[in-house]
């Protein structure tokens, strides 16, 4: 079970696992949580400020991931990358080592970096293991690169491990109005479902009731540090360039959590225009349209006049 780092990084481990698992540790390594930061802090009583989410986030990305073709692992070159297609470089498994340096004027770098155990931040500048949606969002941004190593594995074309029950899911979200117990049902086996994806590779732990203590979370069929890992780096970084366009438009950001922000920019659910050539929320609407028939992929969850962080 790659999930499980202590089966995988042993002698016998990496010799079935061959180069995989050689490399396992830096998709690991990239495995972090949602962005969870506040901008601002007092007491603002003029502007309208908007709440904004992406729209079922967690179970769309999921809906876009490839099947990892382990045979066609390779090592490539950074210009083997600057070769390639973006959409080649957004759909596979790569993780990249580098150190990184962001513009001084970008307000909000899209790379995050650990300080500890369970805390990130996203600094101008620093050292990390990016995926694509990474690369490609701070490339963006006009970040700068030191690559060191750059792995590659592609998706097999031939299939979407979760598109089918993420679309049926989703659906039959859908049949049931928002704030519904079946409404709320279905949201939830969706996110479970993500949830599964990455048990037992980070240190999250739970409360056993036979043994009365917490025990860290056993390790299933389906964990898997490259689609972990795949999953939360899409959103933070279709959240990053989110944020990064409020700063362009002149909007000011008050916070963000995981999926969601609060802006002073009105509009953004109808009116958004990458400023970018290729732009990963639009790779996002992309999906949202195939999953559910409807292209928008960011919704206004509330909005109010003044604000209090």
């Amino acid at each position: 079970l790659l999930g499980d780092p202590s089966k995988v990084q042993t002698p016998r481990g990496l010799f079935s696992s061959n180069d995989l698992g050689l490399k396992l540790s830096m998709f690991i390594g990239n495995f972090k949580g949602g962005r969870n930061e506040c901008f601002m802090y007092g007491v603002e009583n003029e502007k309208t400020w908007y709440d904004y989410d992406l729209v079922s986030a967690y179970t769309t990305v999921m809906g876009m991931i490839g099947d990892p073709d382990y045979s066609l692992l390779k090592i490539i070159t950074e210009n083997d990358l600057n070769l390639m297609d973006k959409n080649k470089i957004l759909y596979s498994f790569i993780i990249i080592q580098c150190e990184f340096k962001f513009p001084d004027d970008v307000k909000y770098p899209s790379i995050a970096c650990f300080i500890d155990d369970t805390s990130t931040v996203y600094p101008l500048s620093g050292k990390a293991l990016l995926t694509g949606s990474e690369y490609l969002a701070a490339l963006n941004q006009g970040c700068e690169f030191k690559i060191f190593e750059i792995v590659y594995i592609p998706f097999n074309t031939s299939k979407k491990p979760f598109f089918n029950t993420i679309k049926e899911l989703q659906q039959k979200r859908r049949e049931h109005v928002k704030g519904s117990i079946l409404n709320a049902l279905y949201k939830e086996l969706g996110n479970s479902l993500y949830g599964l994806t990455a048990r037992g590779i980070s240190s999250k732990k739970r409360f056993d009731i036979k043994l009365g203590k917490n025990v860290k979370l056993d390790v299933n069929e389906l964990a898997n540090p490259l689609i972990s890992s795949w999953i939360t780096s899409f959103i933070r970084s279709v959240v990053g360039e989110l944020l990064h366009y409020t700063h362009k438009k002149g909007g000011s950001t008050a916070s963000v959590t995981t999926d969601g922000f609060i802006t002073d920019i009105a509009g953004l659910e109808s009116n958004y225009s990458p400023i970018n050539d290729y732009s990963l929320f639009n790779q996002f609407c992309l999906m949202r349209e195939e999953l559910s028939g409807n292209y928008a992929g960011l919704e206004l969850k509330n909005s109010v006049v003044g604000l209090a962080t």
